[in-house]
């Protein structure tokens, strides 16, 4: 990885390279050659120097340009320390995913001020329309703006849910899943690219699939992936935000949290591992 300067990190991956302006939230793809060449960008005394000494690459060293890449003093610094309680965000977790039965509906409606608390970002994985449990949500969002709530499911639900919502005039997010139980087709329907200061620094020290989230199952047992066999313990017996904080203590979730996306086999060549 090059840090270019503050706000501009390029990452190498296995076949191209991906410029990240984490100011902008914007990022483009580059060549591994490109790459190679802004490695060693301050061994030239000028632009000109170096498209005169590259000009095979000078078509994309120019459409850099944008982004100010070469008029700025290039970085040695690494600005992302590691991740502390000086840094941390000031939610608990950063989501936590409930993949809805009746059972944790009825939950969620009891604890919904614990788990506000918690996260301002819940996920619930829909495969029917609950109204009642809809209308419910729709309350509590009215008065509490800061959770976001992104329902998950086929096409035919998200669209029914949209439409209710609309008549509710309640706000949220949407995903397709057409098939959870293949988990292929599931994680390619999260097509989405994020790019900020927050998740590359929290993906620069850990790794953004396990880092800070939880995943509910439709029996309440607590976990972190939805595609993991990890059982940190049922949310019955979950009554407070210091229950859902003594889940970073267990070896376990230490165990996966403390894994490093550049420690992971296929994910370390990948130019979007920061993303």
């Amino acid at each position: 990885m090059i840090d270019l300067f503050q706000d501009i990190k390029i990452t190498k991956g296995y076949n191209r390279s991906l410029l990240q302006d984490l100011t902008k939230g914007k990022f483009e793809l580059i060549s591994n050659e490109v790459f190679e060449i802004l490695n060693q960008i301050k061994t030239y005394n000028s632009l000109s120097e170096c498209l005169l000494k590259n000009n095979e690459y000078e078509a994309e060293l120019l459409n850099l340009k944008a982004l100010n890449i070469f008029n700025e003093c290039i970085s040695e610094d690494n600005i992302f320390p590691a991740i502390n309680e000086s840094n941390l965000s000031s939610s608990h977790f950063q989501s936590i995913t409930f993949n809805l039965s009746i059972f944790v509906i009825d939950y969620i409606k009891n604890n919904i001020e614990i788990l506000s608390k918690l996260t301002q970002n819940i996920f619930l994985v829909v495969s029917d329309i609950e109204s009642e449990f809809f209308l419910f949500l729709s309350d509590y969002l009215k008065e509490n703006q800061h959770v976001r709530i992104v329902f998950c499911g086929n096409k035919s639900i998200v669209k029914e849910i949209g439409s209710f919502n609309e008549s509710c005039d309640f706000f949220c997010d949407y995903f397709e899943i057409e098939e959870l139980e293949n988990k292929e087709v599931y994680l390619n329907s999260f097509p989405s690219l994020h790019n900020n200061y927050l998740l590359y620094n929290e993906n620069k020290n850990y790794n953004s699939g396990f880092y800070e989230k939880l995943y509910v199952d439709q029996k309440g047992n607590i976990g972190i992936n939805i595609y993991d066999n990890l059982n940190l313990g049922n949310i019955q017996n979950f009554h407070s935000s210091e229950d859902f904080e003594s889940l970073k203590l267990k070896t376990e979730y230490q165990e996966l949290i403390n894994i490093k996306i550049d420690d992971i086999a296929v994910c370390n060549l990948c130019e979007f591992r920061y993303l």
